[in-house]
């Protein structure tokens, strides 16, 4: 057999892990779905800061109190309501430069009036427990999660309306069996080869006709259907499910091409050029590398372009995103690594630096991802960021500190980037002597310093500002 043929079968079969669940998410009942009209659709981004990100290490710092920063320390741009620390001096233990070096106060004058603070209060200090209640309020929706109910809201008749890259519990796998199979969460652990998993034989060397393919898997149906193992197990729920997908939804995820419009790399994992075996990299490749320049080997990064693509092609609807566990390295004047060992959770071995190298990071790849939707036409003189809603949700908080390592805490908050919400302030307060957050009223917006906010609020609001109802929603019209 062809070396490159044989090698990118064996590439597919290493990276069938993912798409597992893309072929979970059932195509077959979308034509009979009502259709989205294309110009109201929206777009939610979940980027979850994972680890365990501290507000008042964000858009809440403070002059006094136990976490408290200098003046010199913190930057506010003009026109922002919202303040940050700047970039500090971080590294992994005095020995690797750590960060990107984007200032948040960057962030903040290009999109303050789109940003908002939200304190909160939340009910575990367990990472995955954390994570996965932070998507679905807690269950105060069934256990339906955010991603999914905007999916069932405002995904019908896309190819793959959720999707989830994140690391943890973020990617808003739901409680209720009841959610539609085509809804659910669809994990890719890999954006930069996730392309090539959209297709059965496109970029085959030698392959045979789309016409001989099909007669193909028409004779292996029938000659399967003869099999012992169909005979015996064939009126199961999950064959059944399995071969109607195989047979109607593999159609149509290969007539949309899908790999012309996600292929992210000019070159396969061998080294040869993709043009070698047919195929081109996606048109916005350079754009992609302009706004995200790391993209090729920062998985963060890649995920960020992935859920662009995705987005702008009308294949996805909400999409999970998150920074990943081990530290991606770069050369330059001074080699550093991106992110920290165990991304927010490195605040355990150095607070401070942890948590400013890692919202530098989160901000980077947001500030990115939102340059690229302004960018973005969506029709009827709006741009795609005009339709979408970024949510910044973190486990849980840390202990209120200035130095060493730091512990879990319930007390925090989340950041929430979108026109839809009336932005460039802080909901809540914090506490000057003990660096507490505390809530605010849903109505008028004021703090509320004996209320508290918790994951089922932030679910609400978020469901309140993307027009989706459920039962027991709590509104928040000072929000939206």
């Amino acid at each position: 057999m062809n070396h490159s043929v044989y090698h990118r079968r064996n590439f597919l079969r290493a990276t069938a892990t993912a798409t597992a669940a893309f072929g979970a998410g059932s195509l077959l009942s979308r034509r009979s779905q009502a259709q989205t009209n294309n110009s109201e659709r929206r777009f939610l981004f979940v980027i979850g800061a994972a680890g365990g990100g501290s507000i008042i290490d964000s858009l809440m710092p403070m002059l006094t109190g136990p976490a408290s920063y200098t003046e010199a320390q913190i930057e506010q741009p003009s026109g922002s309501n919202l303040r940050a620390p700047i970039i500090l001096d971080n590294s992994i233990l005095d020995t690797v430069a750590l960060g990107d070096n984007f200032p948040i106060a960057t962030f903040l004058s290009k999109h303050a009036a789109d940003t908002a603070t939200f304190t909160q209060t939340v009910s575990s200090v367990n990472h995955n427990v954390g994570a996965k209640r932070a998507v679905l309020g807690n269950g105060v929706n069934g256990g339906r999660s955010l991603q999914e109910v905007f999916s069932m809201r405002w995904g019908q008749g896309l190819a793959i309306p959720t999707v989830g890259m994140a690391a943890d519990t973020y990617n808003g796998v739901g409680d209720d069996t009841s959610v539609p199979a085509w809804a659910r969460v669809q994990s890719i652990s890999d954006p930069q080869s996730f392309a090539f998993t959209t297709h059965g034989y496109l970029g085959l060397l030698n392959a045979p006709s789309a016409s001989a393919i099909s007669r193909a898997r028409a004779v292996r149906s029938r000659l399967e259907a003869q099999s012992s193992f169909i005979k015996r197990f064939g009126q199961s729920r999950q064959v059944m499910r399995y071969q109607s997908l195989r047979a109607q939804a593999l159609q149509d995820i290969e007539t949309q091409s899908l790999i012309s419009k996600l292929l992210m790399t000019a070159t396969t994992p061998s080294g040869q050029p993709v043009s070698n075996f047919g195929l081109e990299p996606s048109p916005e490749v350079q754009l992609l590398q302009s706004k995200l320049p790391n993209f090729e080997i920062s998985p963060f990064e890649a995920q960020a372009a992935l859920a662009y693509l995705m987005a702008k092609s009308g294949l996805s609807s909400a999409i999970t995103i998150s920074p990943v566990p081990s530290p991606t390295f770069v050369e330059g004047e001074e080699a550093r690594a991106l992110n920290s060992p165990i991304a927010f959770d490195w605040s355990h071995v150095d607070h401070r630096s942890g948590q400013n190298a890692m919202w530098s990071r989160m901000f980077q790849v947001t500030d990115a991802l939102v340059d690229l939707l302004k960018a973005t036409e969506y029709g009827n003189g709006k741009s795609m960021w005009d339709q979408s809603f970024i949510y910044m949700p973190t486990e849980f908080g840390r202990d209120k500190v200035s130095s060493g390592g730091s512990g879990h805490h319930l007390n925090n908050g989340v950041v929430c980037i979108s026109p839809m919400i009336k932005g460039n302030r802080v909901y809540g307060g914090v506490d000057a002597n003990t660096a507490l957050t505390y809530g605010f009223d849903p109505t008028t917006g004021e703090p509320t310093p004996q209320t508290h906010m918790t994951e089922a609020d932030i679910y609400s609001m978020i469901c309140h500002a993307c027009d989706i109802d459920f039962p027991g929603r709590r509104d928040f019209p000072a929000v939206i």
